[in-house]
Formats: structure tokens, C-alpha cells, sequence
């Protein structure tokens, strides 16, 4: 992963020295336009973010709506465009991992998925064909693994989206009000990583998905484990029955380095990392790789 010119002599210019390769890895994963949506974020700031059933609170990773008598559904959606365009099967089911446990986050359970999908013509191309019947499976499976019903969606086919696809995926949420995990911290609150091992599958993935389509990296599509993630959802599930989550943050893009900076300004608290603490599925990982990894189903 790499910083544009115009964007490392910003870098350098904010912290008034060079950065470190361990920084440079970092920020090229935060800036990069799947986490930080730069070019895009305009437009999104248009759209509504208020409203009588809108329970807003800084740093949620999913919609909360106040469904009344003490219950709230939780909504969360984003596209997986890029792995699944390279990967279908993978892309498309790592995009599933990836938002419900964005509806974990918020501690409540995961109950239901959704796709929008865009194809080309599969009638006339073998690719098309290919893409469309991998990602349906890739949904399909994740769900299936945890139990969760594909309660909906809709499929398109046009020749603009040849050699392409375009992936979105969501899930709904349930649960009861006074179980929603605030995000709150204080001084010596212990941060915990939880679920799979961080490997070198999916490094560079955030950088990856904002690039155009010139090249397959293969190595840079994150790998499913849905029995991992079905574990996942009932330990966190548990911990909040007991009121032992203050914060709670998915790794996806950018892998720690993002899940850690934006729990700390959500919060406004800095947090102290030890990498050497991280389980790791490979040897001699550096420090680099352990803080962009994006290796799926972790907390």
C-alpha cells in the first residue's frame, strides 16, 4: 500500500517529521477511499440522518430505529464490489461476515439478510454466468452456516456491468433498548481483540477495493469462516447479558489500525496497542501486516 504524493506531504506536514513505514501503512488504509470515503462523502453527507425513530450516537457502525416497547432494529448495508468482482464466492460471503457483525456491534442479534446485485449478461457470458452463480452462493452459505435466513433481495442484468459486478449486501438487527451497547470508555478499560486469528489474507483489501479493476489480487480478497463468526455472535450476545461491553467496533477495512483510531476519537480517549499480544495465524508477521491485516471475523 502506498500514499499519493500530494497526500504523504500532507501527512508529513501534520506530524512534522517523516512517517514511520508502520504509518505510512496505516494512513494509506485510512485514506484510502473504502474507509474514508473522500471522494464520496459529499454526496452522503445529502442524505437524511435524522429522524423521530433515529437513535444517533457518535461511532455506531449500523442504524439504530426505536421501534417502540422497549425493542430497536438495527439496519446496516455496504457493497462488496471489488473482492467479489476478483473472488465471487469470497467477496460476496466476507461482504455478508462483514455487516452483521456490524449489527453485533451494537449488541443486538443479527436476524435477517439482504442483497442488491448487478450482473452482465449472463446468457451470452461465461464470466457474468460465473460471477453471478459464485456470489449467490457466497451469500447464501455465510447465512445458512449461522442460521440466518436471505430474506430478500433483487438481481439486474445489463452488459454495462460486464467484467464487473456489483455486490451489496445488508442485515437487520433485534433487540431489546436497554441492552444497546453506548459507546463509552475511561482510563484503564481493557481492550480486547475477539474471534478469528489475524493472518496475511486481505492485506491491502481497503486499498485494493478502491482501486480500479486492473489486476486480480487474489491474495488481497479476505477469506470467510462463518462457524467463527457464529461463535463470535453468541459469546458477544452473553457478554452484554452481563453488562461487560462498554465499546464495541468490527474490523473490516484497514483491520486494527481503523477498528482501534476510530473507537479512540469516537470515544476521545488514546489507546495503548502491544501487537506482539495479537494471535497470529502465520509466523514473522511484522507490524505493518499485523495492523492492516484484514482477516475476517474478529471484534
Amino acid at each position: 500500500m502506498s500514499l499519493e504524493t500530494q497526500e504523504l506531504i500532507h501527512l508529513k506536514s501534520k506530524i512534522c517529521r517523516n512517517p514511520t513505514q508502520t504509518e505510512i501503512q496505516i494512513v494509506a488504509a485510512e485514506w484510502s477511499e473504502h474507509c474514508s470515503y473522500k471522494s464520496s462523502k459529499k454526496h452522503l453527507k445529502m442524505l437524511p440522518m435524522s429522524g423521530p425513530l433515529v437513535i444517533s450516537e457518535k461511532g455506531y457502525d449500523s442504524g439504530v430505529l426505536d421501534v417502540g416497547d422497549g425493542y430497536i432494529v438495527t439496519v446496516h448495508i455496504e457493497s462488496h464490489n471489488h473482492p467479489s468482482a476478483v473472488e465471487p464466492y469470497g467477496g460476496a460471503a466476507t461482504g455478508v461476515g462483514g455487516v452483521i457483525r456490524d449489527i453485533l456491534s451494537t449488541g443486538t442479534r443479527p436476524i435477517a439478510i439482504l442483497d442488491g446485485l448487478r450482473f452482465g449478461n449472463i446468457e451470452k457470458d461465461s464470466q457474468a454466468r460465473w460471477l453471478f452463480k459464485n456470489a449467490v452462493m457466497g451469500i447464501a452459505d455465510y447465512g445458512n452456516c449461522l442460521g440466518i435466513p436471505t430474506i430478500g433481495g433483487e438481481v439486474e442484468f445489463d452488459d454495462c456491468y460486464t467484467n464487473y459486478a456489483l455486490v451489496d449486501v445488508a442485515a437487520i438487527g433485534f433487540g431489546k433498548k436497554d441492552r444497546l451497547i453506548k459507546n463509552s470508555a475511561k482510563k484503564g478499560d481493557l481492550v480486547v481483540l475477539l474471534g478469528g486469528s489475524t493472518g496475511r489474507d486481505g492485506i491491502g483489501g481497503s486499498q485494493f477495493a478502491s482501486d480500479s479493476l486492473e489486476s486480480e489480487n487474489r491474495s488481497a480478497v479476505q477469506i470467510p469462516d462463518p462457524f467463527i463468526e457464529k461463535l463470535i455472535i453468541e459469546a458477544i450476545l452473553e457478554a452484554r447479558n452481563h453488562k461487560l461491553i462498554k465499546a464495541m467496533k468490527d474490523l473490516g477495512g484497514g483491520g486494527l489500525s481503523c477498528a482501534i483510531s476510530e473507537i479512540a476519537d469516537t470515544l476521545s480517549v488514546g489507546i495503548e496497542l502491544d501487537v506482539n499480544k495479537v494471535h497470529t495465524r502465520e509466523p514473522n508477521m511484522n507490524t505493518d501486516e499485523i495492523m492492516v491485516s484484514e482477516s475476517q471475523e474478529r471484534m
